[in-house]
């Protein structure tokens, strides 16, 4: 069998590469065999004219079992699809697959072979299992075009078929698209359990092919084609994706025959677009086009004017994206709403690169890191405008007759020095990284652009001050603005009356405004930050429910922060140990960060306290975790911490790390979901209390050969039967006990693991038992080093 499931590879091995020359002929008739068959079965099958249904069928069955065909059902179908293949009733075959006629023909056989690999409905649930006994991604793929087959052959009038994959008229589905398989059966009437998608894929091509005809209108919307030559016919085809265009003649399939097979198609993507001129005459509202790294960089991959699309083409289209492509304008005759133009270096600097066909019309604007210097005149219509990594825009690179509607600007990293005035709709405005904002003395943004205003992000900028009277602000973000006034001046009260979100992350301010509704305050690495009630004014963190102080010289969280949930103090080394949480803080916090402290212990009352982060904390106090702060805890990561040992009073955790935490003791009672514990030493044995672990990671503990060693029994009892998860890269690992619902292992870098006996990973006499996975109806699968 072996042998065969090889050889019923080279199909795929042919089409992977571009440079093969496809076979792209017409469709052999009906009657035609599909993939050849062994004389005698075939001769038996041709000749019978007088069999009933169920003879036929028997027949049919038969010839399954002992042929080429059998190979294909073989590669897909487990033993115990087999079996109940071989099960059914000469009667049950014939009403299922529908030979109920006097003659078997291999046409006969080819679409019943459809029907037989439709039969088993959880065939779904097996795909991935499928795809890994045959090799992978490209199984995967192979598995997935049948199912695709197997559809379009059962119903080839159907409503909408959603499919990806198409190779001249063949269709299948591309690996990454099964979500499209499964909307496909429902848009044809089939439930997901109805519905098979095993099958070999190109033996299903081919009978689809038999079946169907070359001249059969096929109801697809979508489809996705690598190198096409020529197209079925497509009535309904909708949108087209187009992969891999590297010769002059790409396009030669959409000449004005294939364009009558196509009438209705109106998106169009191009990936791998190498400036073959795109054919006339598309009735287009969606374009996309990818360039790819090669064209990028390649000068002869450019294409000068408008040309590259014909007006024709052009007419009706509403969005356009150009990746990577060496454009210098775009379309002539485009009435353009949404234009995407990212990493195109050639385009032309003046406002001529967008045509006057679109300035009316255009509402969204992306050009980023390209050369574009500006927006142009009279675009009226403008809601969005995006320039990131632009170096070239000029002083005035937005005309006041096209920024009257703009509500969001986004120019992160681009040469914007200053913000246009009477820009009265303008809500969002991202300008992080803009070397030169705020260098000039001149006020960097005009009031009449900030009345508005509700998002401001200036971060990585020289600015110094923010503007007044932007009473509608709510975020606002300063991180590494350096040069901000040192007093609270640097933002006026006028703009701060609205302000939820604050973030300042590394910046030069020394305190923040009063009276400010925050929610989120971030004031990681502010080192000017000193006493805490000069800092942090009571009247602007009532309302505060996360906050951030990492890194600063703060000696307490603000004791007005009543509402707080979210607190992180990692690296606070001068916080005071017995007073630095403040007692009416700790009722409402339910996520704690300590990372990198010297606390010793945490304070009690922290009744709602659900996440708790200590990686290399000093907790070295016997009760560094009160009995009253541990009750509602869900998740806890100590990886790297100096703790002694765990409570005995833990309740049910989600998650526990205690990598590297080389003196931990694990209390003797612990139910854990998910249990990291890379890189010890000490423990000989995990606690036989410990229980209901489904993830568990001992990866680079190498304890004696003892843990994970040697003895089945180092996985507690009350784990074996929930484990699901074991990664033991770099351990100890020989063996392991029997674990039914076990469905992966990392078993890499593992040198002392047992023989793998002469059945393979599942022999009794291998590391693996053969009951693991058992409950799960899938082989286990297995990472381990190549031999």
């Amino acid at each position: 069998m072996e042998g065969a499931s090889q050889d019923l590879k080279r199909p795929r091995a042919a089409l992977d590469g571009a440079s093969v020359d496809i076979d792209h002929s017409p469709a052999p008739p009906d009657g035609t065999e599909c993939f050849p068959e062994p004389a005698t079965k075939r001769t038996r099958a041709e000749t019978s004219q007088t069999r009933s249904g169920q003879a036929a069928a028997s027949a049919l069955l038969d010839l399954v079992q002992s042929g080429p065909y059998f190979t294909a059902i073989a590669r897909c179908l487990t033993a115990q699809d087999l079996a109940s293949l071989a099960s059914c009733s000469s009667q049950t075959l014939a009403a299922v697959l529908g030979v109920a006629g006097a003659t078997l023909s291999v046409a006969d056989a080819n679409s019943a072979l459809l029907r037989i690999l439709a039969l088993r409905g959880d065939q779904l649930r097996h795909l991935s299992a499928t795809a890994s006994r045959l090799g992978g991604a490209g199984a995967l793929d192979e598995v997935a075009a049948g199912g695709a087959a197997v559809l379009l052959q059962n119903k080839p009038t159907a409503g909408e078929i959603d499919i990806d994959g198409l190779r001249s008229w063949e269709i299948g589905v591309a690996p990454g698209d099964v979500g499209a398989l499964l909307g496909a059966c429902e848009r044809l009437g089939r439930s997901a359990d109805g519905a098979s998608v095993a099958g070999d894929a190109y033996a299903m091509l081919d009978g689809v092919r038999a079946a169907v005809g070359p001249h059969t209108p096929l109801p697809v919307v979508r489809l996705r084609a690598y190198l096409p030559r020529a197209l079925p016919q497509l009535p309904q085809l909708v949108a087209l994706t187009i992969d891999n265009l590297g010769r002059p003649d790409a396009f030669s399939f959409l000449d004005a025959a294939g364009r009558l097979l196509t009438p209705n198609l109106r998106r169009l993507t191009v990936r791998g677009w190498r400036c073959p001129a795109l054919p006339g005459d598309l009735p287009l509202e969606y374009l996309e086009i990818e360039g790819g790294d090669s064209a990028a960089g390649d000068a002869s991959c450019s294409a000068p004017g408008s040309s590259w699309l014909p007006r024709s083409s052009a007419r009706r289209l509403r969005t356009l994206k150009l990746e990577q492509v060496q454009v210098t304008r775009l379309p002539e005759d485009a009435p353009l709403e949404d234009v995407v133009v990212e990493d195109c270096k050639v385009l032309e600097e003046g406002p001529e690169w967008l045509p006057p066909s679109s300035v009316q019309r255009l509402r969204r604007i992306r050009v980023a890191y390209s050369t574009v210097s500006e927006i142009p005149p009279d675009c009226v219509s403008l809601e969005e405008i995006h320039l990131d990594g632009c170096p070239r825009l000029r002083a005035a690179w937005l005309p006041e007759s096209s920024a009257q509607k703009v509500h969001t600007v986004r120019a992160t990293k681009s040469s914007v020095a200053r913000v246009p005035p009477a820009m009265q709709c303008l809500r969002e405005l991202v300008l992080n990284g803009c070397a030169v904002l705020g260098n000039d003395e001149a006020q960097w943004i005009p009031l009449s652009s900030v009345q508005n205003l509700r998002r401001l992000e200036i971060a990585h900028t020289s600015v110094t001050c923010l503007p007044g009277c932007a009473a509608h602000l709510e975020t606002l973000n300063v991180s590494h603005c350096e040069f901000l006034a040192a007093d609270d001046t640097w933002l006026p009260l006028s703009s701060a009356g609205s302000l939820r979100s604050l973030v300042a992350c590394h910046s030069s301010i020394r305190k923040i405004p009063e009276d400010m509704p925050l929610i989120q305050l971030d004031l990681q690495g502010c080192k000017n930050l000193a006493d805490v009630h000069e800092a942090i004014p009571a009247s602007s963190v009532r309302t505060l429910e996360r906050l951030t102080i990492s890194g600063t010289l703060l000696e307490a969280v603000p004791a007005a922060a009543t509402r707080l949930q979210q607190l992180d103090v990692t690296q606070c080394l001068w916080l005071d140990r017995e007073h630095w949480l403040p007692e009416p803080v700790r009722a409402s916090l339910e996520l704690l960060v300590v990372s990198l402290t010297r606390l010793e212990r945490l304070p009690p009352g922290l009744t709602r306290l659900q996440v708790l982060g200590a990686k290399y904390a000093d907790l070295s106090a016997h009760d560094w975790l009160p009995p009253s702060s541990c009750g509602s805890l869900k998740s806890i990561d100590l990886s790297d911490a100096v703790v002694r040992a765990l409570p005995d009073h833990l309740p049910p955790l989600d998650f526990l790390d205690v990598s590297s935490a080389r003196r931990v003791v694990l209390p003797a009672q612990l139910r854990v979901k998910i249990l990291r514990a890379r890189n010890h030493s000490v423990w000989k044995v995990l606690p036989d209390g410990l229980a209901g672990v489904e993830v568990l990671d001992v990866s680079h503990c190498r304890m004696d050969g003892r843990v994970p060693g040697g003895r089945e029994e180092w996985i507690p009892g009350g784990c074996r039967t929930t484990l699901r998860r074991l990664v033991a890269r770099a351990s100890e690992l020989t063996r392991l006990p029997v674990l039914p619902r076990l469905e992966h292992v990392d078993a890499r870098e593992c040198p002392k693991l047992v023989a793998v006996g002469p059945r393979g990973a599942h022999s009794e006499s291998g590391w693996l038992p053969d009951g693991c996975g058992a409950e799960t109806g899938r082989p286990v699968e297995v990472l381990r080093d190549l031999v």
